[in-house]
């Protein structure tokens, strides 16, 4: 998958448990850099919980 490809999609950051820590609208490439939740996604969900972000699909295709 290529983040720079989607364009603005709809996130939403969930725990492992799936209680929701954020969502919102974020242009793809901004999503994870680098293997690394970018800057937009960081301030969704916060410091604390940014590393341990694991990118997961769903939704439409």
């Amino acid at each position: 998958m290529r983040w720079d490809a989607l364009g603005i999609c709809q996130v939403t950051a969930l725990t492992t448990e799936s209680a929701p820590l954020g969502g919102g609208r974020i242009e793809g490439s901004a999503l994870l850099p680098d293997a690394m939740a970018g800057a937009a996604l960081r301030e969704m969900i916060g410091e604390v919980a940014a590393p341990g972000l694991v990118p997961l699909g769903g939704g439409t295709q």
